[in-house]
């Protein structure tokens, strides 16, 4: 018995050190081009520590000590020399390098994927959510977020009492937000992340006089850079957290792109109809037949989906763009649940309602943005 479990403990180590090298050659093949621009301007001790302390980040098993200098330094040149290995982190952060590099560089990984698509046209995702800090008080910069962990904590479960906290708890933390760029086909990029809070200095102004960065100051910012980059080529995909009017507006002044989930109860007006006549979208939308359906594979909830959709011309009901022609596409969902003895029974979801600037006249045109 003794012999063979010792067996299997080896044939698992064996497997974690094939996978581990995969890793690391896999880190290394994807990383030798940023690896080259920094050696040009930084001694190669220095970039190799920055290979060497990516790797042990990597490696660490825990989520909440992976960033921790000590972790990584007994990570890096083992527990026995880990002052060495903190002083050798120590000296490449001190250095004269900057984040500019690394999101120039994911940046041009970006343009290549938008260039290698066949029609030329990719999507942007913009995501934003927070940095949570709970144990931090004196990082510079840090601000108060909603913390999502004790939401996920305390949701109710089967067969346990009690439900989420009454208020939302706050911790000290940071506003996160990010692009990611996709093609229709193949795996999605990192092009670039921005970091935000309201108690830090923009960029400029002395620390002794902070600014208030506001969310859509830097929803903006972050559109207005990707947009004159990308132009035409980029669809940007966005959530309801950006269907503010100062976003929007921005959004149509740069030409861009866009389609975005748009709340029910936000205001619209049917294009050629007075601002009198303004509606909310879901009232705008009731009792209107579906142009066609079609049937897909929900990869979250594992079942298909019957979607019914069509669209409308709209515009916004006030604002310096409100003459500017958009488009509603209403997607209404059905997803099969299984019914002992007899057939699936089709139980409705929330309808999916998306802004778009792109023109809908057909259904393939309503198919793509919705597939988008």
């Amino acid at each position: 018995m003794e012999h063979h479990t010792v067996s299997r403990v080896a044939r698992l180590d064996r497997h974690d050190d094939r996978a581990g090298r995969e890793v690391q050659a896999a880190w290394r093949s994807y990383a030798r081009p940023l690896l080259s621009r920094f050696s040009q301007q930084l001694d190669l001790r220095l970039v190799r520590t920055l290979r060497e302390g990516v790797e042990a980040v990597i490696r660490v098993r825990l989520r909440s000590q992976a960033l921790w200098l000590t972790e990584l330094g007994s990570v890096l040149l083992g527990a026995a020399h880990a002052p060495a290995g903190v002083k050798r982190l120590t000296r490449l952060l001190a250095a004269a390098w900057s984040a500019d590099a690394i999101e120039q560089w994911l940046l041009e990984q970006a343009d290549a994927l938008l260039a290698a698509q066949p029609d030329g046209e990719g999507l942007v995702s913009l995501d934003q959510s927070v940095i949570e800090k709970p144990e931090s008080a004196r990082a510079e910069g840090l601000c108060r977020v909603r913390s999502g962990r004790v939401r996920r904590l305390a949701r109710p479960r089967v067969g346990f009492n009690g439900g989420p906290p009454a208020r939302p708890v706050v911790v000290p933390g940071w506003h996160w937000l990010a692009a990611t760029v996709m093609g229709w086909r193949g795996p999605a990029l990192l092009a670039c992340c921005r970091w935000w809070s309201p108690s830090a200095p923009a960029a400029g102004e002395l620390l002794l006089e902070p600014a208030r960065h506001q969310q859509s100051t830097s929803q903006i910012q972050l559109l207005q850079d990707l947009a004159r980059r990308w132009g035409p080529r980029a669809l940007f995909v966005l959530d309801r957290g950006f269907a503010g009017r100062p976003f929007l507006h921005a959004a149509v002044a740069e030409r861009a792109r866009f389609v975005v989930r748009w709340p029910k109860r936000y205001r619209l007006v049917r294009l050629g109809q007075p601002a009198t006549d303004a509606a909310t979208a879901w009232r705008l939308t009731a009792g209107q037949r579906a142009w066609g359906t079609c049937g897909r594979w929900d990869v979250r909830r594992r079942c298909w989906l019957q979607t019914s959709f069509f669209a409308l011309p709209v515009r916004l009901p006030d604002g310096p763009f409100a003459d500017h022609p958009l488009w509603l596409v209403v997607s209404r969902r059905r997803r099969a649940r299984p019914r002992a003895g007899g057939a699936p029974r089709w139980v409705g979801d929330e309808p999916w309602r998306l802004l778009t600037t792109e023109p809908v006249q057909t259904v393939e045109d309503a198919q793509h943005l919705i597939h988008a």
